[in-house]
């Protein structure tokens, strides 16, 4: 099991049990920084932080170690996609008809999709796509922006297997040629990553 995806199954047992991250900080001998730090994936717990948690909120947890990670297939990645943020949450070329039924001039939108999404274009990988929508989502830091509903669907369906330390990485050094484009860089990853964390979570949740 990842760190990532130990947070979320973390976080996915308090809003089951209907806690407040004080109120199990409460419960653990912890504090609500503590908590909300494991919930981002910030900090890795220890196996008795986990038991306490898994035993105040009433859901066992079972730990696997050396387990190696099965790829998604990109049919269950759309099916984890639509599942979590519906069926229609983020195809550009759907935003683009109701843009120009709309009136709006979207042919600078139609040439990047023309150039970015041909079949014989060598797929990048979901780290680099994060990268790239995190970048493109900065124009407006508008969250209905196709970009952003692109990366949040990059995220979910590549949540436990992501480099999140190399994209943050990759911004600072951004940061430190353009600290305004790096800020807001910063700023919709976090967003990106935080919407997408709360939305794994909740799914899990259900599941229990």
């Amino acid at each position: 099991m990842s760190p990532a995806q130990l947070a979320v199954e973390l976080r996915a047992r308090r809003l089951k049990a209907g806690l407040t991250q004080a109120a199990l900080a409460r419960a653990i001998g912890s504090t609500q920084p503590g908590v909300a730090r494991v919930e981002t994936g910030g900090l890795v717990p220890s196996l008795s932080f986990v038991d306490r948690w898994a035993t105040a909120t009433g859901y066992p947890l079972m730990i696997t170690l050396g387990e190696v990670q099965k790829a998604l297939t990109p049919r269950q990645k759309g099916r984890l996609v639509r599942d979590i943020l519906g069926d229609d949450a983020f195809d550009p070329w759907e935003r683009l008809k109701d843009k120009r039924a709309r009136g709006m001039n979207v042919e600078p939108e139609r040439r990047y999709l023309m150039a970015t999404t041909p079949p014989q274009r060598k797929a990048k990988t979901a780290v680099s796509r994060g990268l790239d929508r995190v970048g493109q989502s900065t124009a407006t830091e508008n969250m209905r922006d196709q970009h952003f509903a692109s990366l949040l669907a990059i995220a979910v369906a590549n949540w436990e297997r992501l480099d999140w330390s190399y994209i943050d990485n990759r911004i600072a050094e951004i940061a430190e040629l353009s600290p305004a484009l790096g800020k807001s860089m910063r700023t919709m990853h976090r967003r990106g990553r935080r919407i997408a964390r709360n939305a794994l979570a909740k799914r899990r949740a259900k599941l229990l």
